[in-house]
């Protein structure tokens, strides 16, 4: 379902592109209460748009109907007690042999209508599979983005490969929670590293609940502010989501 609502590249707050607020879909929210509780922490933070991205995945679908259905619940609370936030609706799709036809058919959900995928691989996936899949995706016309690039392992081992991935102008979302924590944490280390050379075109809490895996936006944010520059915040964190959103090409 597209939220036609047109955006501006213009003093915008936070967009949380990757998370699983929507109440009994999968493992993320488990009422609608629960959801309430995440919408309210995400404002805290100063977090207006957020991208709902249930799971999707081969041997589990989720019925594009009871998607819709529990974005609409989600959708009414806004409008009555957030009436300044809005709520965007694709999903996260594990990718596995069929995605492509599920994708054609329209029974996988791209970001906001649009060509981009938000597109999970498993941690120890062969590089092989991963750019034979990304390359799949790009000739039928759709745009991948990496979902939790830090995740990865096949690309921590070789740096290069973000480079290939990056001249095909593939988007890298990266984990809001993987930025937070101490200097002497080598995996936040890596992370904030990705993010200070230029890596990483998008954030998302990927925020399961209120209490497991709760939105965490902005720590990471005032890191970034403070150590690689509003710029580069505002980058990852407005100006790529509104292109995404919108259905345009990022700027690499």
């Amino acid at each position: 379902m597209k939220n036609k609502k047109n955006l501006k590249q213009s003093d915008f707050p936070f967009f949380d592109m990757h998370l699983h607020i929507l109440p009994e879909v999968d493992d993320g929210a488990d009422s609608i209460e629960e959801s309430c509780r995440m919408i309210a922490m995400e404002w805290e933070q100063g977090v207006r748009f957020m991208c709902a991205t249930p799971h999707f995945r081969m041997k589990e679908p989720l019925s594009r109907e009871k998607v819709i259905e529990a974005y609409k619940k989600v959708n009414s609370v806004l409008e009555e007690k957030y009436p300044q936030m809005r709520l965007y609706l694709g999903q996260e799709i594990y990718y596995s042999r069929g995605i492509m036809d599920a994708l054609d058919s329209k029974k996988a959900l791209t970001i906001n209508g649009s060509r981009y995928v938000l597109l999970e691989f498993s941690p120890d996936e062969r590089y092989s599979i991963i750019f034979s899949a990304l390359r799949e995706l790009l000739q039928r016309g759709y745009i991948p983005i990496l979902a939790h690039v830090e995740r990865i392992s096949a690309l921590w081992k070789q740096w290069e490969r973000m480079d290939e991935l990056r001249s095909m102008y593939i988007p890298f979302q990266m984990n809001t929670s993987s930025l937070i924590g101490g200097s002497m944490n080598l995996e936040v280390r890596q992370c904030r590293r990705l993010v200070s050379e230029g890596y990483i075109d998008l954030l998302g809490t990927d925020a399961h609940g209120s209490h497991w895996r709760p939105p965490e936006y902005k720590a990471a944010a005032d890191w970034i502010a403070r150590d690689c520059g509003e710029e580069t915040l505002r980058r990852m964190a407005v100006d790529n989501p509104v292109s995404i959103l919108n259905g345009q090409l990022l700027q690499f």
